[in-house]
């Protein structure tokens, strides 16, 4: 089972049907893009994202909470299993209050036996409010359409 940055269980499901996409980030502690978007979101404008309009308006319109955002860390910065450890860390250095930072130890959500299938790490997908996937591993895609249509 899934474990969120404040130790509770994490089901992915309980964002179902609340009237908003879902928007899944699979990110780890050694990947420096993956830092650099989580630094972003947290109000930093001092990397490639902050510099975009785009990621700009996403970050506003992730804090109007148009849309939940969920980073699963998969990996700690030896690249092992992330735990809850890993998560606090995340969330200490990147706070958002509207962003849960979840574990995966058994890969059920992400990786090569689970329901997303990254094609590498940072990673972005998009979930429509009824749990049917809008784009798989598709930042930018997953991005544009809550730019477009949320």
């Amino acid at each position: 089972m899934a474990l969120d940055q404040h130790g509770d269980d994490f089901e992915l499901f309980d964002f179902a049907y609340q009237g908003k996409p879902i928007f899944v980030d699979i990110s780890a502690e050694w990947c420096g893009p993956c830092n650099d978007f989580s630094s972003f979101l947290s109000g930093s404008d001092a990397n490639a994202f902050g510099s975009s309009e785009g990621w700009r308006v996403f970050r506003q319109r992730l804090n109007e909470e148009r849309f939940y955002l969920i980073t699963i860390l998969m990996q700690d910065s030896r690249r092992q299993p992330s735990d809850l450890a890993t998560l606090q860390r995340w969330d200490g250095r990147y706070p958002n209050e509207h962003i849960p930072v979840v574990s995966d130890p058994g890969y059920q959500m992400g990786a090569s036996n689970g329901v997303i299938q990254p094609a590498g790490i940072p990673s972005g997908s998009l979930l429509g409010e009824e749990m049917t996937w809008r784009f798989v591993d598709d930042t930018v895609g997953s991005a544009n359409d809550i730019l477009q249509n949320w």
